[in-house]
């Protein structure tokens, strides 16, 4: 086994209109005792009338800026660093911020949307000058799962962290026949076992474990609403052996009503005044694929070493066809 666990990655992307610019916590900045800054945005996407999904960007400063040009010739990535405080005066031609958020929220001269990456430390600039409540958008990004320790009670944390965001040019009509909910997941997860839910017993809760950067583990649950697959999912696999799975998020959200401060969507725009975050966020899996199934990466006593060794230190506080919701070789 290598230093480190393969990471299990996981990816959404919704469309739906923006909700929550109104609210305090929209964009938000903290300077911690080590004298770095974070900046911070938090907004809902509201995907059909009945749901609404929070994503949150969030980047810190730096002592230096780091960008990077892939060369498709060369199959050569180049690097440059610049002075964080010269970043924005960095304007070589092929270079982008790395790990920075492509944006498309503002128009340029003619008319269209500009297209940019940014570092996520300034893109909270950027969406609270850009994004308004009721506006069209489209957002892909990574699913980031984490907790921490605090008076001996665990707190766990699921996070949409977006890696693009663009104002979407299509119509978005929850009342049409035709319309389809766009607020789909993807995830590779550490199989642990499936029970039916003590709550509820018409569905299921799938136990797994998912594999961060450097062997963090957050132990997460699923839902699976379709016995067919609990039934396959509980037969298919084994504990320790990882899967992809595919599903839909859905959140439980506490309304609030806030002032109305724009008539652009005029007798409609209460539907939009949700400014409270999501009660609960469930991740309901629809589909597994097993030809994607890992026996061999993952082990009960690997993880469990450094689940004892991090309880030992301490715990301290893409493209739209990536995803195929109709693969013909998924457990569904």
């Amino acid at each position: 086994m290598s230093e480190y666990l393969k990471q299990t990655k996981g990816k959404f992307k919704l469309a739906g209109f923006v909700n929550g610019t109104t609210r305090k916590e929209f964009v938000s900045s903290m300077t911690f005792d080590s004298g770095r800054t974070k900046n911070e945005c938090r907004f809902g996407v509201k995907t059909s009338k009945n749901n609404e999904s929070w994503v949150k960007v969030e980047g810190f400063d730096a002592e230096e800026a780091t960008f990077n040009r892939w060369d498709s010739k060369e199959k050569k990535n180049y690097v440059k660093k610049v002075p964080w405080s010269k970043r924005n005066e960095f304007q070589e031609e092929g270079y982008n911020p790395m790990f920075g958020i492509n944006l498309s929220v503002e128009e340029n001269a003619d008319g269209k949307m500009q297209r940019e990456t940014v570092f996520p430390y300034d893109a909270p600039d950027v969406l609270e000058m850009a994004l308004q409540d009721g506006e069209a958008v489209y957002i892909e990004g990574t699913l980031d799962f984490s907790s921490y320790t605090k008076d001996g009670e665990v707190k766990k944390y699921k996070n949409l962290k977006p890696t693009r965001i663009m104002k979407s040019t299509k119509e978005i009509d929850f009342e049409s026949e035709d319309f389809s909910e766009l607020n789909l997941f993807e995830q590779e997860l550490v199989f642990l076992g499936i029970e039916k839910d003590p709550n509820n017993q018409s569905r299921f809760i799938l136990d797994a474990y998912i594999i961060g950067y450097k062997n963090s583990v957050e132990r997460v649950e699923f839902i699976v609403d379709n016995p067919k697959l609990a039934s396959k999912l509980k037969k298919g696999l084994k504990p320790y052996q990882s899967i992809k799975v595919l599903g839909r998020l859905v959140n439980s959200v506490q309304e609030e009503l806030v002032e109305d401060t724009s008539d652009a969507w005029g007798e409609d725009e209460a539907e939009f005044n949700v400014a409270n975050k999501p009660v609960d966020r469930e991740f309901v899996i629809t589909k597994a694929y097993p030809d994607t199934i890992d026996k061999e990466s993952y082990s009960e006593e690997a993880i469990q070493n450094i689940l004892k060794a991090d309880d030992d230190f301490g715990s301290t506080g893409w493209d739209d066809d990536s995803f195929d919701d109709d693969d013909d070789d998924a457990w569904d």
